[in-house]
């Protein structure tokens, strides 16, 4: 019987409703289960690819595979059978939509999935792989198409058919056989090379890329074009297109999608911890500055601006607004007023005599004062058979702030700082290594090795944010510094992290 031919009719005990689905390998149809009373999905191996080698068995593997994993976000196996010359497998019935679908619908509104939602869809996917990899399943496959919501809305990570059970003593899969979806397969996978967990890894890696861009980060006319990307070309960087994104979030992103599979988190789960801690303690590094304690804040010299004259200052006595009182001489006798009109002409000669005594000795001695200079020195011409004195008037010292210090002596503060008060844990010595072994690279013009050291240090600040060893903010500042750091010196690193 041909699958066209089977709506409408029973198969295996169970009666095909209707086709929800299908490919080149499989069509999927909905069925109900008369015993359980039950709705459930029924998938039929085509006629096509029952013929080929290999292919009946790997699809009997893919029901064993999932039948063993029992996870929520993994697809539940119900039954498998043969029948008339077809071979099914009778699952959970998932209503969906697709992550595909769900992806496609926010593009064409031309609207931006929250980062609450993008969190929740990784780490529902993550934990479903993170069961697989327990039980040495590697999915090889891990694509939004492959992910449905079920009727209580969790998220399911469906299709194992080219799953690889590492612990299975038989390989359906050829040594160099490339196998996957392009867009969304790892360099390993790409290359065809031996594989582990961490293929996964990288294409949630890719998925989570595409849940944030809305495109997936390579593209080309061909699929061989996109297998080399994914082996050469370093992932863009998630600020050109979405400059509003934490820097953590954009750097969780780029280990995932490591081309070196130990450079990759761990684990799915790491993974999806990493995302949410990035979101959640980093909401927008850029536009959302959290304000400082005051006794956090820098030194700053205050300038008031447009302020106003100084008013003079008060007088030291009052003046008197009452009318002075009366002399108290208003009533001497007409005698005494005579007396003292006289004895001022007197007064007045003695005065004169006086000065006029002193200017003439003065000039007599012949003896000069010269003006002082401001600054300069000033001798007397009296004092010519003796030292020359120098009578110097000082200005105050005017204070200057000391030359703004580099970007490789701003990191070694910002690391010896937190070091210091414990913000920085372990493998803050590492991280000093590598940039003070840039320095003395970048003073000996070895550009080479200066590169080397600061991907390095970049790498050693992605490992510490995510093993929680740096605070988010600190490791934010400091990829800031070696990004102002290899753009003074025309560097090129992995990882460029933008200031906007």
């Amino acid at each position: 019987m041909s699958t066209a031919k089977l709506i409408g009719a029973r198969l295996g005990g169970y009666e095909v409703k209707d086709l929800l689905g299908s490919g080149g390998m499989a069509s999927v149809f909905r069925g109900f289960d008369p015993n359980l009373q039950r709705l459930v999905a029924i998938k039929v191996l085509s006629l096509t690819a029952a013929a080929m080698p290999g292919f009946t068995d790997r699809f009997r593997q893919e029901a064993r595979l999932i039948a063993n994993l029992r996870h929520p976000n993994i697809v539940h196996i119900y039954d498998f059978g043969e029948e008339r010359g077809l071979i099914y497998m009778v699952q959970e019935l998932l209503p969906g939509p697709t992550l595909e679908q769900r992806m496609a619908d926010v593009s064409r509104r031309r609207a931006r999935l929250a980062s609450d939602e993008i969190i929740t869809i990784i780490t529902q996917l993550a934990g479903a792989l993170d069961a697989a990899h327990a039980a040495g399943v590697i999915h090889r496959d891990v694509k939004p198409a492959n992910a449905l919501w079920n009727a209580i809305g969790a998220l399911v990570l469906t299709d194992f058919g080219i799953a690889k059970n590492t612990v299975a003593p038989v390989n359906q899969t050829q040594a160099g056989m490339v196998m996957g979806t392009p867009t969304y397969m790892s360099p390993e996978q790409s290359q065809g090379t031996a594989l582990t967990s961490a293929t996964d890894i990288y294409s949630l890696g890719v998925v989570l890329y595409e849940l944030i861009a809305g495109q997936a980060p390579f593209e080309s006319p061909t699929p061989v074009g996109v297998l080399i990307h994914h082996i050469q070309t370093p992932p863009p960087s998630l600020h050109s297109l979405q400059p509003d994104l934490p820097v953590a979030v954009d750097a969780v992103v780029q280990r995932a999608l490591a081309k070196d599979p130990a450079a990759r988190f761990s684990s799915a789960g790491e993974l999806a911890q990493a995302l949410q801690r990035a979101w959640t303690f980093e909401s927008d590094p850029v536009s959302v500055e959290q304000p400082q304690a005051l006794h956090q804040q820098a030194t700053q010299a205050w300038a008031s601006r447009q302020s106003p004259p100084s008013p003079p200052p008060a007088p030291l006595v009052a003046p008197r607004t009452a009318p002075p009182p009366a002399p108290m001489m208003q009533h001497s006798s007409p005698r005494i007023s005579q007396r003292t009109s006289l004895l001022l002409p007197i007064l007045g000669a003695l005065l004169f005599l006086f000065f006029a005594c002193g200017a003439f000795l003065a000039l007599r001695d012949g003896s000069t004062v010269a003006p002082a200079t401001i600054g300069q020195g000033t001798t007397s011409p009296s004092m010519t058979t003796g030292p020359a004195v120098s009578a110097e008037i000082h200005q105050p010292s005017v204070i200057t702030d000391p030359p703004p210090a580099g970007p490789v002596a701003e990191l070694q503060t910002l690391f010896s700082n937190g070091i210091a008060d414990g913000s920085i844990g372990s493998g803050g010595e590492a991280l000093l290594t590598a940039l003070n072994e840039t320095q003395q690279a970048l003073e000996q013009g070895d550009t080479a090795t200066a590169t080397t050291h600061l991907t390095e240090l970049q790498q050693n600040l992605l490992r510490a944010v995510n093993d929680g060893n740096i605070p988010h903010e600190l490791m934010r500042q400091a990829m800031m510094g070696i990004n102002t750091i290899a753009s003074d010196h025309g560097l090129t690193l992995p990882l460029s992290v933008e200031s906007r």
